[in-house]
């Protein structure tokens, strides 16, 4: 029987029996529950003074009403008018789902808010209580009792919870600051849009068409699907392609072609919301609405249900942009060649329009840039902020700090509601934008505060037409939230406001009048686009103040003196770098952050599965890192993992200037790469030749293989042995990440003779692609070379070379290398023996 054959038959029993006892064994102590301590006391720590206050006497307070005991202190300085509503913020029951409760809180896109909040609530050892509050708050919600606040203070796993009084007093310092500079930005955009208004012709405003209303196109949707070939987040994990799908609303009854709008959704929401698409194609528009499918209502849903580990995807900051890239280019073909979509877009007249997520997008298209300096900046755990959207903007911080060039010059207008922009584009990367673009922005919006996210960013666009509309009151949900939207009435009103209603079709007639103007050229309709216009739509409820121009000295009249400083960032930016000779165990201690860099095209270590998952070896190798320097560097919260893909011909270069803090794949241990170092081996493997079983006589690698048509991957170790070892040979080179794949398609197909590569890797693609083994064997039956792998990390750092060598020989190591290779791919035992025994 073919080996091959014998391998497969033994790897598939193995792999099932390892998969039972790792089920059986290990799940069970994996979610063993764990015993916490509850809260007795609160300490209100002031030093040098200590004051004290028993959980027993708040508890009574919240239950019963009455004032006993050293509450009676704190009593005293809630004031009588308050406590009812203090006792009620506390004893307020929440109906939450355990699971999803449990799943939130170790949700690694929190830690910087549980850090900061931890900050202020401290363990009895003055310690950060991050961790401490997430078990607080996941034993609460599982309480038959029920959510409350009170409860979690009860099942606080410490004694004593320890508030730090000094940062709640700098933070009551701070607060009236933030609101005080808020209002007055608020009222210079007012008195900027009197002025504005003062300037502007007379206009009968009753003789204007209300753009509020739908307009008069009835509309047909068309679904479109395109496959895309590039690195995407969806819901079943990383994939090297996916299919993007895109909703058309078409107008019926249109005459000539117009122009095309592409609407990009907000986190978490799906193409199918598309009551802002519907009403701006009811005016003569193709609105097109693509599915971005790592931040969509389904890879939330994915999220919640377990199936993916990430809430956000760093790599989404890209992918949202490069969704709308690849659909205009599509649809770029169609207009060419499809008569139907040629009768019906004018392809030289395209506008974006986003709310949150989908406005950060569209100002990338239009120009914005990441700005990783200032990332860096603003992204550090140790500021204390009350920005929530720096949860978000953050995540881009991963990346790879390349120049993404994601300006589309086929977009020739942008409206962007409510964007995420101080942290990832700040003042260099908005002043990029060109063109034509309108800002909506609500004077209440906590979760991508006003003056951070739109004001300030409005002063820093450079385009020669730019708007900024102001809602107020005006929260993120006041440009399209509907009040008969499922679960609305049980969101906190300061989240969501009470007057969208009110700004909805507001929102929704300014952005129809801003395409007209700006992609239609109507210029009777640039009153529209007028401050005295947009004043006259003003009512109970809803003010709104529409400006083309507004100056920091402006806000800071308003304000009496100088913008306070977490507010407006120095511009420009200069990057901070790391500390000096910092080494990678320090940055990883300062940062909670372990960046690794894997392939996705190297079966077993590193690929993508028929499911789309990214997975190998590799990736349960680095979790398992993770979980090793939590444990050893005795950090106050679990390590974070990062990983980024990796590649033949980017492996050694984003190690070596710290990207990433080490790579994983079948890299050959050797001392001639600059700036890199490796660990100790963690593998052994050889050169040998995959060819057709049929052709076994033909292939005689003792010979020269003179005219034999040999497959090799560029930039690999086999191809300097094969220039050396068989120079006679005729070699076909294959290059690109899916260059192991398509050279064992060209030997299925005859289109070359042999592929020459480690023996391990070309037996996992076999697996990977499912091919029947008896059809091939691998030549000669003992490796022509001998090729130990080791980890990639960066040269001269010693503590962490020798931390990742004290890893690969710990039993958890052990663990990952026996489930993958013991068992799924004994093949290593060949070249063990031949190897090491030879």
């Amino acid at each position: 029987m073919n080996k091959l054959v014998k391998l497969a038959r033994v790897s598939l029993v193995s792999l099932l029996s390892s998969g039972l006892v790792l089920a059986c064994g290990i799940l069970p102590t994996l979610f063993k529950p764990k015993v916490a301590l509850g809260a007795e006391q609160i300490t209100f720590s002031y030093p040098p003074i200590d004051v004290y206050m028993s959980v027993d006497n708040l508890e009574t307070f919240v239950n019963e009403g009455k004032i006993t005991g050293d509450f009676g202190l704190y009593a005293g300085l809630i004031g009588k008018n308050r406590l009812g509503s203090f006792r009620q913020v506390l004893g307020q029951r929440f109906n939450v789902n355990p699971d999803l409760v449990a799943l939130a809180v170790k949700m690694p896109i929190v830690d910087p808010l549980f850090r900061q909040i931890g900050q202020v609530l401290q363990v009895d050892s003055k310690t950060n209580g991050s961790e401490a509050l997430r078990l607080a708050i996941i034993t609460a919600a599982s309480d038959p009792e029920g959510f409350t606040l009170l409860n979690v203070i009860r099942k606080f796993p410490a004694e004593t919870i320890r508030v730090n009084a000094n940062l709640i007093l700098q933070l009551a310092d701070e607060l009236p600051i933030i609101f005080g500079y808020r209002e007055a930005a608020t009222q210079a955009i007012i008195q900027q849009a009197k002025i504005e208004a003062e300037a502007e012709p007379q206009v009968d405003f009753s003789q204007l068409i209300d753009f509020r209303e739908p307009g008069p196109y009835k509309l047909t949707k068309k679904e479109v699907s395109f496959q895309v070939r590039n690195i995407r987040q969806t819901e079943t994990g990383l994939a090297d392609s996916y299919r993007l799908d895109v909703d058309f609303l078409i107008p019926e009854g249109l005459t000539k072609p117009v122009p095309l709008i592409i609407s990009s959704h907000g986190f978490g929401s799906y193409k199918g919301h598309d009551s802002l698409a519907r009403h701006i194609a009811s005016y003569g528009y193709i609105v097109a609405t693509p599915e971005h499918i790592g931040s969509s209502l389904g890879y939330r849903e994915a999220f919640i249900r377990g199936e993916v580990g990430l809430l956000l995807s760093p790599i989404e900051y890209i992918s949202r942009p490069l969704d709308i890239i690849y659909l205009l280019d599509e649809v770029e073909k169609l207009v060419k060649t499809d008569p139907f979509w040629q009768k019906l877009i004018d392809f030289n007249q395209i506008g974006v329009i986003g709310n949150s997520f989908g406005g950060t997008t569209a100002l990338a298209l239009g120009g914005a840039e990441i700005n990783f300096n200032r990332l860096s900046q603003e992204c550090n755990p140790d500021n204390f902020t009350l920005n929530l959207s720096l949860l978000l903007q953050c995540r881009a911080v991963y990346l790879p700090q390349n120049n993404y060039d994601l300006r589309d010059s086929r977009i020739k207008a942008v409206v962007a509601a409510h964007p995420l922009t101080s942290a990832l584009y700040g003042p260099e990367g908005m002043s990029k934008v060109e063109v034509p673009t309108l800002m909506v922005a609500g004077s209440t919006d906590i979760v991508t505060p006003v003056v951070q996210e739109q004001i300030h960013p409005f002063l820093w666009l450079k385009s020669p037409e730019k708007y900024l509309a102001l809602l107020n009151p005006g929260t993120h949900f006041s440009s399209t939230l509907r009040s008969d939207t499922k679960g609305v009435s049980s969101i906190p009103k300061f989240i969501i406001g009470t007057n969208f209603d009110l700004g909805r079709p507001y929102f929704f007639g300014l952005s129809t009048a801003f395409f007209n103007v700006h992609l239609k050229q109507r210029q009777q309709d640039l009153p529209y686009l007028s401050s005295s216009y947009n004043k006259s739509l003003s009512q109970e409820g809803l003010d709104i103040n529409f400006i083309q121009s507004l100056t920091l000295e402006q806000l800071e009249t308003a304000y009496g003196g100088p913008a306070p400083a977490p507010l407006l960032p120095k511009s420009p930016i200069i990057a901070t770098p790391p500390p000096p000779n910092e080494t990678v165990l320090e940055e990883i201690k300062r940062t909670g952050v372990l960046k690794i860099a894997m392939r996705r095209d190297a079966a077993p270590f590193g690929y993508i599965d028929d499911k789309q998952n990214w997975t190998g070896y590799c990736s349960e190798l680095v979790t398992s890192l993770a979980q090793h320097l939590t444990e050893t560097l005795d950090t106050p919260v679990e390590v974070e993992l990062i990983r980024f893909p990796s590649n033949l011909d980017n492996r050694f270069q984003i190690v070596s200037n710290r990207t990433v803090h080490l790579e994983c794949g079948p890299n050959s241990i050797r001392n001639n790469i600059s700036g890199v170092s490796f660990s100790k081996a963690f593998f052994i493997s050889g050169t040998q030749f995959l060819i057709q079983t049929k052709n076994e006589d033909k292939i005689q690698p003792n010979s020269n293989l003179n005219g034999i048509k040999t497959g090799v991957l560029r930039n690999s170790s086999t191809e300097q042995f094969m220039r050396q070892q068989y120079p006679q040979t005729q070699r076909i080179y294959f290059r690109g990440e899916n260059a192991t794949s398509e050279a064992v398609k060209a030997v299925t197909n005859d289109q070359i003779d042999a592929f020459a590569n480690d023996g391990i890797l070309t037996l996992g693609e076999l697996f990977r692609q499912k091919l029947p083994f008896e059809n091939y064997t691998l030549v000669p039956e003992d490796p022509l070379t001998c090729d130990f792998y080791g980890l990639v990390l960066p040269d001269n750092d010693i503590q962490w070379r020798r931390t990742i060598n004290t890893f690969i020989d710990s039993e958890r190591a052990e663990q990952v290398w026996g489930s993958w290779f013991t068992f799924a791919f004994p093949y290593v035992l060949l070249n063990l023996d031949y190897c090491v025994n030879r």
